[in-house]
């Protein structure tokens, strides 16, 4: 079946993947032949070795499974068996079987599928993770899925997948469907820059409010437990994002941690009043709930000024799964707005 591909792709760019599952699904497009889907032999991952070891290959049975027909040896070593030449479905658990064949034939029929994951681990730690599965070209034998596990634990992490969660389906999963080919039409193009400039003043705004009151409602989830409150996720968050700009300013160091907590010997301290400067807070009040945080051990005083320790207790910006989390929300916000009609450069 033809299909459009520059249309398909700028739905793909308006979900907003995680940089690895964008070059993955970059790849599938690219393996394209016109408005055709890849075929199994044009999807070559030898042409991506650097996430090859990420990705899982399943063929449509008759019987309704799916065969392993490739499996990277990370996604090996995170399950802890290698189930090449398995029934995929069948390794999962009964009450999961019918939803993941109804997920599978979605892909055949034309979609991709995203997915966000929390797995627990059996070092009793948690990973959050995004996955993105596309189809290739339909063959005699049925369709071949292909799926990108965005994985990301250091290499020397011996953490395993907890079996209890083997086999569970993702809490959040998304459709983007592939779209046939049809006569463009010029209506078709983004219509962004036709609204009226208080109209997209205010989108933008309302965006940006909704997007806040998730982020504080996320970050204080635990703020009856912790003693704390708004005023003083406000300093912490300032105070961490202060101790660890100089490395998001270097690309390369910045992408060297990109999976990674900064530990505590790269942050760079921030002194009281230029705290206050940053949250606009009275130097009196930063100082007391500076010292008070500093108390509770979410602080700590160093020669150069005061940092987040990656090790504070209530972990506040040392989380991976609260970054992937937050980076969603993002995500669903510039979605929103592009969907309401703003239009980026």
């Amino acid at each position: 079946m033809p299909y459009n591909k520059r249309v398909t792709r700028s739905l793909v760019e308006l979900v907003g993947l995680s940089p690895r599952c964008q070059q993955f699904t970059d790849f599938w497009f690219s393996a394209w032949d016109d408005n055709k889907l890849p075929t199994p032999r044009a999807f070559d991952l030898q042409k991506i070795r650097k996430l090859q070891p990420f990705i899982l290959m399943l063929a449509g049975t008759p019987g309704g499974g799916a065969k392993v027909t490739a499996i990277g040896r990370e996604l090996v070593r995170a399950g802890g068996a290698n189930l090449l030449g398995a029934d995929w479905v069948g390794q999962a658990p009964e009450e999961y079987r019918a939803e993941m064949l109804r997920r599978g034939t979605a892909v055949a029929r034309g979609a991709i599928l995203r997915t966000n994951r929390q797995i627990h681990l059996d070092d009793n730690s948690v990973h959050h993770f995004e996955t993105v599965t596309v189809p290739l070209r339909r063959a005699e034998s049925g369709v071949t899925l292909a799926t990108f596990v965005d994985w990301q634990l250091p290499a020397n992490s011996n953490a395993h997948v907890a079996p209890s969660d083997i086999g569970r389906l993702p809490e959040i999963a998304e459709f983007i469907p592939i779209v046939e080919n049809m006569p463009e039409k010029p209506e078709t193009a983004l219509v962004g820059k036709a609204l009226q400039h208080d109209e997209r003043v205010k989108i933008i705004s309302r965006a940006g409010i909704r997007f806040v009151l998730n982020f504080i409602g996320d970050t204080m989830a635990g703020a009856p437990e912790s003693g704390l409150d708004a005023t003083d996720y406000l300093i912490a968050l300032a105070i961490g994002s202060a101790n660890v700009s100089h490395i998001d300013n270097d690309t390369a160091l910045s992408r060297q941690y990109a999976g990674l907590i900064e530990p505590d010997w790269m942050r760079r301290g921030i002194s009281r009043a230029a705290i206050a400067r940053a949250t606009m807070l009275p130097v009196e009040t930063v100082r007391r709930r500076v010292n008070r945080l500093i108390e509770k051990k979410v602080l700590e005083q160093r020669e150069d000024g005061i940092i987040l320790s990656a090790t504070n207790p209530l972990k506040l910006g040392a989380r991976l799964d609260r970054m992937h989390a937050h980076a969603h929300l993002m995500d669903r916000m510039i979605r929103d707005m592009k969907a309401r009609g703003v239009a980026f450069a």
